[in-house]
């Protein structure tokens, strides 16, 4: 699993995301707020790599996200994970969309999401 760093928002906010291809990827980040610079996408190859994204937020003075990708081949499913872990009184909001590189995942498979 790579976590790779995107300086874009994505155009609709969802719940988790599957980016499996080059065209669905532009078009996830194809309108950045005027307020924003324009963002570089950085280039991913979708013959080797599906994305996943699952935005999770958290306040605190300290904020971290932890990933975690399990393949379960007897499921034929992914599992995605993040664990929020905040510390200190601040009232600092901080969110990420938790984007991971993952091998392409297998046709008939699934992805199951969780924040903790």
């Amino acid at each position: 699993m790579r976590a790779p760093s995107i300086p874009c928002f994505p155009d609709s906010a969802q719940d988790n995301y599957i980016i499996r291809d080059d065209s669905t990827y532009r078009l996830m980040f194809n309108h950045s707020p005027t307020s924003l610079p324009t963002c570089s996408l950085p280039t991913i190859d979708f013959n080797s790599f599906d994305l996943l994204g699952l935005p999770a937020d958290g306040s605190g003075c300290d904020i971290k996200f932890i990933r975690n990708v399990k393949r379960v081949k007897n499921k034929q499913k992914y599992e995605y994970s993040v664990k929020v872990r905040t510390c200190g009184l601040c009232k600092m909001l901080g969110t990420s969309d938790n984007w991971v590189l993952v091998p392409k995942i297998p046709v008939g498979w699934s992805v199951s999401f969780e924040v903790e």
